[in-house]
């Protein structure tokens, strides 16, 4: 018993394409069948040429583990780990610009969201501690070598409101900084 398959020319008239193409899609088969319909590469008309496929393969499944770690993750950081494993694989023409990150953050349906939450509020619990610990600690000083700083921002302890992923994030995922 033989199994039924269609003509390139009667797959072209069904689907309103050319022969060529139905050529095309068949050739590159083995691409289309692992590719992720959700993808950026799904929608595009020809494969992506990558550049530093090392780079990219490696960038790419340290951002998978990230993600299910659930790791707040910035455009520098992203940057830096891409040089890191550019200086690993002995790579010397990348440099990690700002348009290959947002390359590869296109080519990896990533984008930066707001972490949502309580992320930006102060534990207000412990207000009232953290005041008198602020005061014993200020006893220390004398007068004259404290200084009012309420207009400058020092948020050098502070965690991003924003992070890099495929989706939106909850404030009590997002604990660990990358």
């Amino acid at each position: 018993m033989s199994t039924p398959f269609l003509k390139q020319k009667e797959l072209a008239n069904e689907y309103d394409v050319s022969e060529g193409m139905i050529s095309d899609i068949l050739r590159e088969k083995d691409w289309w069948l692992v590719i992720d319909n959700n993808s950026y590469q799904a929608g595009l008309k020809c494969e992506k040429k990558i550049p530093f496929p090392i780079i990219e393969e490696s960038l790419s499944l340290w951002m998978e583990k990230a993600l299910q770690v659930e790791l707040i993750i910035t455009d520098s950081i992203l940057a830096t780990k891409a040089l890191e494993f550019a200086f690993l694989c002995k790579e010397e023409k990348f440099k990690g610009s700002i348009g290959w990150i947002e390359n590869f953050k296109k080519w990896h349906n990533l984008k930066l969201y707001n972490i949502h939450g309580e992320a930006a509020s102060a534990p207000t619990q412990d207000l009232d501690v953290m005041r008198k610990n602020l005061r014993q600690r200020l006893l220390d000083y004398d007068p004259e070598n404290i200084f009012n700083c309420d207009e400058t921002g020092l948020f050098w302890k502070m965690k991003p409101t924003h992070t890099i992923s495929n989706g939106p994030i909850a404030e009590q995922n997002s604990q660990k900084i990358m």
